[in-house]
């Protein structure tokens, strides 16, 4: 199954009235993870399926010995479970994880640590530093909140019905401890909608879109849409921009609602996979809403592949794609 994001415009013959964004993680508090007397905000976590514990494992760096102004360099490999990825518990791995000089219960490795690596901004002359102007993808919280000073997002995991982004985070600034409050640093989470990274939005009125030609292979196109307060259309064309009969864009069921995988219909219950075998193109119109993918049977055809498969039924061969 292809699926087409918007990051670019590589596979798109046209767009019009159509703004690409940035998608914006939404934080969800429940899954703040913090531990009495541990600083987090360089824990670095990194999130895996685990069946021995639970269902999910995060493995993370603890900053130890704040309170009782020992080196802050004391970071302990350590582990947190949990049933969901959402709520997470200390577990006590002394017993199934034996180790000499043991600092915490739910140690996992031998420490301290060494210092972790440092690094700073890209530069053309090792003289000259330059750090672009950007959109931050996760933004800092507001002053005071744990993510104002520092958020290192580290692990991302990919579930049904959302993207997971795990993250160290302080209310203070970079490499700034607060011995006296240790708990102004936590672990959040952060959930982005499936395909959530960039999308397509009608800024104002209505907007459309035209791919490039794709090969149909099968039944399957679906479109992962928000379109509650609008509408969002599909038509199709051959492969020089005519309209085939049946599936042009007043015969297709608009969809006006939010969804990951609306399937287009069309008059006279025309489907997709009664195309299978043609070179065509799709044609959007999206007004009051947002596109964040669009996935199906086919294979989009680079201009050299769609006119030897026109003329001579010559079909792509990905084997022979790459430098």
């Amino acid at each position: 199954m292809t699926r087409l994001l918007f990051f670019d415009d590589t596979q798109l013959l046209e767009k019009q009235g159509l703004e690409r964004r940035l998608g914006r993680p939404d934080p969800v508090p429940e899954a703040t993870f913090q531990v009495p007397g541990i600083d987090l905000g360089f824990a670095y976590p990194t999130v895996f399926p685990c069946r021995e514990a639970g269902g999910w494992r995060m493995l993370y760096q603890s900053l130890t010995g704040l309170q009782s102004h020992s080196d802050p360099n004391h970071f302990v490999p350590s582990a947190a479970d949990s049933s969901d990825g959402v709520h997470w518990r200390v577990p006590d791995l002394a017993a199934s994880a034996p180790l000499p000089d043991r600092l915490l219960p739910n140690q996992v490795g031998a420490a301290p640590l060494n210092r972790f690596g440092e690094w700073g901004p890209s530069y053309y002359d090792g003289w000259h530093f330059q750090r672009g102007p950007r959109e931050p993808f996760l933004a800092n919280a507001n002053p005071g909140r744990i993510g104002a000073g520092c958020i290192l997002p580290c692990s991302l995991i990919a579930t049904e019905s959302e993207i997971r982004l795990y993250s160290g985070a302080s209310a203070c600034e970079h490499a700034v401890f607060d011995e006296h409050s240790p708990q102004r640093s936590a672990i959040l989470m952060h959930r982005l909608r499936p395909d959530g990274f960039v999308y397509l939005e009608a800024a104002a009125g209505w907007g459309r879109l035209k791919t490039r030609a794709l090969l149909v292979q099968g039944e399957r196109l679906s479109f992962n849409v928000q379109a509650a307060g609008g509408q969002l259309r599909v038509g199709i064309t051959d492969a020089d921009g005519n309209p085939v009969p049946g599936y042009g864009l007043e015969d297709c069921r608009p969809c006006s609602a939010d969804s990951t995988g609306w399937v287009p219909r069309w008059k006279d219950d025309a489907r997709f996979g009664s195309l299978e075998g043609r070179a065509v193109q799709l044609v959007l119109e999206l007004g009051g809403g947002r596109l964040y993918a669009l996935g199906g049977d086919f294979q989009m055809l680079s201009a050299k592949e769609g006119m030897r498969y026109m003329r001579f039924g010559t079909p792509p061969d990905p084997s022979r794609w790459g430098p």
